[in-house]
Formats: C-alpha cells, structure tokens, sequence
C-alpha cells in the first residue's frame, strides 16, 4: 500500500514538472512570437542596420583645373560638407586624373567614382534626354537656363529621366555660353567648311558643328592642347573657362564670339552613393550642393570676365561675328532641332517644357 502511495506520488510530481516545462516553452514561443510582430522592436533595429555610422567617400571628378568653376565648386563643397559633418571624406581629382570623360562618367555608373563635373553634353551617350540641354538656340541666355535647371519644374523633370541611368544631377553651374577657338578667323559659314573641330560627344553638338559645315570630332578635354598643336583639329567648340586655363588660344588664336549658346557644367552624383545614404546625410549633401553652386556664381562671373582679359593679353584675336553670320548660324541650326524631335520622339515632352518656360520667361 506504501508502495502504490509512492508511485502515485511520483508519477503526479513527474507530471508537474512537465507541465512546468511545456509552459516555460510555450511561454518563450509566444514572447518570440509578440516580439517579431511588433514593428518597433523590427523597425529599431532597421534604423540601426540603415545608419552604422559609416564614413562615406565621394570621389569627385572633372576634366579642368583651377581656377575653373567646376574647381572652385569642388573645393568649396569639399570644405563645406567636412565641416558639417565627420560623415563624408571628400577626394577631389582635377584634370581627368580619374580618366577620361567618359570613364568618369562609367564609374559613376558603376560607383567607382562618386561625383562628376563636366558639360552636360558629355552624357548625353548615358543619358540621351541631355541632348535637349545641348541645343543650340534653344535658351536665349546663360542666366535663363540657370535658372530654368536648378529652380523650375524643367530642372525637376530633367533630374527625373536621368536618374533612370544609374546618376542624379543635383544642380547646375552658371551656364557659359559656348564660343569657337579655331586656328583661323571665320566670317561665314563657308569659311567653315572642311574644319575639324572638336565637340561634345551628344549627337546634337555633332549635328551643330555638321550644319555648320565642318567636321565634328569627339576628344576628352586632356587631349586638346596635342591634338591643336598637331593638326589633329582645327577648332574646339566649347567656352572660355575651358580654353583659358589650358591656354589653347597658343594653338588656336582666335576667338569666334559666336554661337554664344548657354552651356551648363552639371554636378552629377552616383546612385549608388546616393540610395545608401541615411537621411539625414542625404540631406547634407544635397543642401551643400546647392549652397556651393549659389556660393560660386559671383566667382563664375568675374572668372569669365578673368578668362578673357587673359586671353587678350596673351595675344588671342576676338572676332566679333557679323548679323549676317549670326542669321546664318540660327538659320542653320534650325535643322539640328528637327534631327532631334525626329530621332529622339520620347524627348518631345521635355523639349515642349523648355520652350514653354522660355516663353512665359522671355524679357
């Protein structure tokens, strides 16, 4: 009888003792269970995985040195984003040191460089919307196309359909307008004929320097100077800011005032750095782009006006073109629209807007 009391006993505690522990279990499957579901414990722990505390480097690229625009913009903003923030370790690299235009261009693609400044016609092979940017005769002033991209809904929807290919333009410098350094003085299109003359890589610069009458030739900016000296070229069409620093006009002496087409210096970033970015450093960098580009239009002002007087100095001839030349180089580049509404269809809308805002601004 003692012996059945005690079994009895023991098989009751053993099932206590297992109850017990079926309840720890269960309890810790369901504490587990309340703790995946609920969002802050999850979201906690995103925020920690989206900013590690990361030290970013922006590698930024351009094809001039000082004192050009794009330079100046890049040690102005590479002072003040290290100042606001330990966050960023900005590395700048002048005169193609990161490789040519075109390689700059691919590694932001591909996130090997970070930044680059250069002439939006420079990537209009990566993103062909940029060929609108590019035409000539299409914004009447530098002052006007300054404006249109970096504070208008144009500006907005242009960041909008480049962003597509792999970069985001997050401002434009102040727009110089485009000039021709030849080896010889024109005063007509058919002193143009059979020039060689080197342009931007878009197909509408080509297509300008074709209607023209010349020959379009498609160089990184580091290979200027050789191909003039050569005879590789005879001309290049770009701006002042350009020619001035790497002294072409000992080349190519003259200067032709003329098609005086706006032309924009683009700040293009990777998205590859800017998708990862936490927020608030998102915010930083933009807001110190646009601080930097604001900071150095009086600079780009009085630089130009530098450009010229140093030129002149130097021995290089200004030929000042004639109303009949001018009428004959708008004339001739109403054709280059037409090529690229014809071939380029999907870009109609965003030329539409530019005509319109130049409309409603003009005067």
């Amino acid at each position: 009888m003692e012996k059945e009391r005690r079994r009895i006993l023991i098989s009751v505690l053993l099932a206590v003792l297992l109850l017990f522990v079926l309840s720890g279990c269960g309890g810790s499957s369901n504490s587990g269970s309340a703790s995946d579901s609920g969002g802050a414990d999850v979201g906690e722990s995103d925020a920690v995985a989206a900013d590690t505390g990361e030290i970013y480097t922006v590698r930024m690229g351009c094809a001039t040195v000082l004192p050009s625009h794009p330079n100046q913009f890049m040690e102005e903003f590479k002072a003040a984003i290290e100042a606001k923030t330990d966050r960023f370790a900005v590395e700048l690299y002048p005169a193609n040191q990161l490789g040519s235009n075109v390689q700059m261009i691919q590694g932001l693609q591909n996130g090997t460089v970070q930044c680059v400044v250069l002439p939006v016609g420079f990537f209009t092979p990566i993103a062909p919307i940029m060929n609108v940017l590019d035409l000539p005769s299409l914004v009447p002033d530098s002052e006007m196309q300054y404006r249109m991209l970096n504070e208008s809904e144009v500006g907005n929807a242009f960041r909008t359909e480049i962003s597509k290919a792999g970069m985001t333009p997050l401002s434009y410098l102040w727009c110089v307008e485009k000039e021709m350094m030849l080896n010889k003085p024109v005063n007509s299109l058919s002193d143009m004929k059979g020039l060689k003359i080197r342009c931007f890589d878009s197909s509408v610069a080509q297509n300008e320097i074709v209607a023209y009458g010349a020959s379009p030739v498609s160089m990184s900016t580091g290979d200027l100077a050789m191909a003039l000296q050569q005879g590789a070229i005879d001309g290049v069409l770009a701006d002042v800011t350009l020619y001035d620093p790497m002294k072409l006009y000992e080349k190519a002496p003259y200067l032709i005032k003329a098609p005086m087409n706006p032309l924009s210096n683009v700040v293009m970033f990777s998205n590859e750095l800017l998708d990862k970015l936490p927020a608030d450093l998102a915010q930083i960098l933009e807001e110190t782009v646009v601080e930097c580009r604001e900071s150095v239009y009086d600079y780009t002002q009085d630089y130009i006006q530098d450009c010229y007087d140093d030129m002149q100095a130097n021995g290089c001839t200004f030929v000042e073109p004639s109303e009949e030349f001018k009428n004959e180089i708008d004339s001739a580049v109403v054709e280059v629209h037409e090529k690229l509404k014809n071939e380029m269809p999907d870009a109609i809308p965003l030329y539409d807007m530019v005509v319109a805002y130049v409309a409603e601004n003009a005067g």
